[in-house]
């Protein structure tokens, strides 16, 4: 079965019974790469500030949802 790959923003929270810091150079968020295979789905990169810098990391992959960000 073939990998897709996508491209997700992950944002800071904080709620009543769960937070996330997600920071990138500053940034109070952080693009990651996620690979789905299958039934299954992993975050495979993490920590770009920005999606060119994420597309320049990974010029050799098809992003599924690139659309969404350019």
């Amino acid at each position: 079965m073939a990998k897709k790959h996508y491209i997700i923003r992950i944002d800071s929270y904080e709620g009543e019974g769960s937070s996330l810091m997600a920071t990138a150079d500053g940034s109070d968020g952080m693009y990651v790469v996620l690979c789905v295979e299958g039934k299954s789905a992993e975050i495979v990169d993490w920590g770009y500030p920005t999606v060119d810098e994420l597309l320049e990391a990974w010029n050799n992959v098809e992003f599924e949802n690139l659309k969404e960000f350019t």
